[in-house]
């Protein structure tokens, strides 16, 4: 029942955000932001926390400052996400202008296959979508499933509604290893928390825990990895840019040749970062342990 409630909730929110003229949405969401973030700042004690680990060279205003545009940041990706399915393709095309497609298109012609390796920064969704209508080429997307699972049903639908398909991340690793040895792409958020057991890599230069599933069977395969991150510009359109993670001069033992590639990822994913800190998921808590 507690389910049934929030998704009813959860939809009338969707319908209400839908009926927003366009023009409204952007507005509606720095209003509603700073609502949260004086009212109910949720989860805004870790946001401080990790922004307070990645930049300690900055002043407690500036860490504030940053704070409050990452709720407008976060804000305005689930307000755009909800308004997805409404979309038209050339709405998408228009809204995340991807750069080196060229050197995709070569990958994609080769039928190699690929990963598409991306991170929860600007609107990852969004990015999803639009690669996939960008190119032409369903991706099979790895997602983590909501604790609601009617609410997990509606992203998942948005998430296929232009072609995509999504993969639970629960899937075994041999599913997911027999697609990349078929040469079907497959997109993955690489940026999660990993187990507290799992390896550690370095970002903001703190050790941190990752997951490494993902490069650890691309390797095995030989797929080559693209790292791309859908980052906001000042237009509220997305700059995507497309680059392939080098995957050359990797030490000789299994394990090292991961701990390089997932160092490289973050080291990437770092610099997307720093430029624009406040498009960043910092509510998550990435250094828990």
């Amino acid at each position: 029942m507690k389910d049934k409630l929030e998704y009813l909730v959860f939809i009338f929110f969707v319908v209400l955000v839908r009926i927003l003229p366009e023009s409204k949405l952007y507005g509606f969401a720095s209003s509603l932001s700073k609502f949260l973030f004086k009212v109910v700042p949720i989860r805004k004690e870790v946001v401080v926390k990790n922004l307070q680990s990645a930049f300690p060279e900055k002043s407690r205003d500036e860490i504030l400052n940053i704070t409050f545009e990452n709720y407008r940041s976060f804000i305005i990706t689930f307000l755009e996400i909800l308004r997805l399915p409404r979309f038209t393709e050339k709405k998408i095309t228009a809204s995340v202008k991807f750069e080196n497609k060229n050197m995709m298109r070569e990958i994609i012609d080769s039928g190699s296959g690929f990963m598409i390796m991306t991170a929860h920064f600007g609107n990852w969704e969004l990015g999803a979508v639009a690669f996939g209508v960008e190119f032409n080429k369903p991706v099979n997307v790895i997602v983590k499933t909501q604790r609601n699972p009617y609410v997990t049903k509606w992203l998942n639908n948005m998430r296929e509604s232009f072609g995509n398909n999504v993969v639970p991340l629960g899937m075994s690793i041999r599913q997911i290893y027999s697609l990349l040895k078929n040469k079907e792409p497959i997109g993955v958020v690489g940026d999660q928390r990993g187990p507290r057991e799992g390896k550690r890599i370095k970002y903001f230069g703190i050790d941190t825990a990752v997951y490494h599933g993902s490069v650890e069977l691309a390797l095995k395969t030989g797929t080559p990895i693209v790292c791309t991150f859908t980052e906001r510009q000042k237009d509220n359109t997305y700059r995507a840019v497309l680059e392939k993670l080098d995957l050359s001069n990797l030490p000789d033992s299994e394990e090292g040749k991961i701990e390089t590639v997932m160092q490289r990822y973050m080291n990437l994913l770092e610099v997307y970062v720093r430029r624009s800190p406040e498009q960043w998921f910092w509510m998550h808590n990435i250094w828990k342990y």
